[in-house]
């Protein structure tokens, strides 16, 4: 895969290179590396590509930092040889690296999370995908009978509407719309939990990316175990994916569904939230308070708005003096 020099900055400033092993200095976070990045616009006119090479003195002098913060970026961009290592082991999995300098980049993440956009993702699959209008499924919580119907219907209903389908890549519900998904030749969008073990092994997902009709992305290294610290942070992204999104049930003020989904709506990192109206999960009604819309029959969710409303997204041009969508 070729790669511009802005690109390559961002992954020695933001990858890891181990899952397990601790490194002399953490990669920079999101709001770190936006921060710097703003730093370099603003005093030098420059993208992370300038960074390349540089000394302590210089990063120091032109960028106004610390000696310490200087230390630190400079010894991040001189793992050249560890991110190429790296790089030629995610190659032979089918996996890359988009960066927040690339065209690749899902531009809904910028436009809804601003700086809490990871500037790297970890890609397998169909990234065209995220061109085509999708649904965000929030479908983490164990099914029963009438919840996997519930996810039946939807399914079949956005499958008819030719829409994309994002989850949350865990057990549960999402493994059900994953399945008929699969069988009903529809596509999918699956934000990891982790890492890609599950991928690499095969199933589901892996025949899927072999077809073409779906995207796995991660936002920690591909070998990292799944984590509740790393499950929140993807929910942001899911949630920003999907022009809507839809979920069927989570517990009241209980797990990351339930902390996700306050958080979605707080700071509308999707267009619209609907909620599926049932007693059956203990926070649906009071998501439904805090300003979810209520769905008796998800079928019914209209989805030729939802097409409607991506292609005007589509169509729309970002704002350079917009420092939300300034990504790098």
């Amino acid at each position: 895969m070729a790669r511009n020099n802005d690109s390559l900055a961002i992954m020695l400033l933001c990858c890891r290179m181990s899952a397990t092993r601790q490194e002399l200095f953490d990669p920079l976070s999101p709001q770190e590396y936006y921060s710097l990045a703003y730093r370099l616009r603003t005093h030098l006119h420059k993208t992370p590509e300038w960074l390349l090479g540089r000394s302590v003195g210089e990063l120091m002098a032109s960028l106004e930092i610390t000696e310490q913060e200087a230390h630190r970026i400079l010894v991040l961009m001189e793992r050249m040889v560890s991110l190429s290592y790296e790089l030629d082991s995610y190659d032979k999995n089918d996996i890359g690296i988009v960066t927040c300098a690339d065209n690749r980049y899902p531009t809904r993440l910028t436009e809804r999370l601003g700086q809490l956009a990871p500037p790297v993702l970890y890609v397998s699959g169909n990234m065209n995908l995220f061109h085509e209008p999708v649904l965000s499924f929030i479908g983490s919580v164990p099914g029963n009978a009438a919840s996997e119907a519930e996810t039946r219907k939807l399914m079949d209903a956005a499958l008819t509407s030719s829409i994309t389908i994002a989850t949350g890549a865990t057990s549960g519900l999402d493994r059900t719309a994953e399945s008929i998904l699969l069988k009903s030749g529809g596509k999918l969008i699956a934000w990891l939990p982790g890492g890609f073990d599950e991928v690499l092994a095969g199933g589901t997902l892996r025949d899927m990316i072999n077809e073409r009709r779906a995207a796995v992305l991660s936002i920690v290294h591909p070998l990292s175990p799944v984590r509740s610290s790393f499950a929140r942070a993807r929910s942001k992204c899911l949630y920003a994916t999907g022009t809507v999104a839809c979920l069927i049930g989570c517990e009241f003020k209980r797990g990351d569904t339930w902390e996700g989904a306050s958080e979605a709506l707080k700071n509308r990192y999707t267009d619209r939230l609907y909620c599926w109206d049932t007693d059956l999960f203990t926070g649906n009604k009071p998501l439904i308070e805090r300003g979810a819309v209520a769905v008796a029959d998800t079928a019914g969710i209209d989805f030729r708005r939802v097409r409607t409303r991506w292609e005007q997204d589509e169509g729309e041009q970002l704002s350079v003096f917009d420092d939300r969508h300034l990504i790098y």
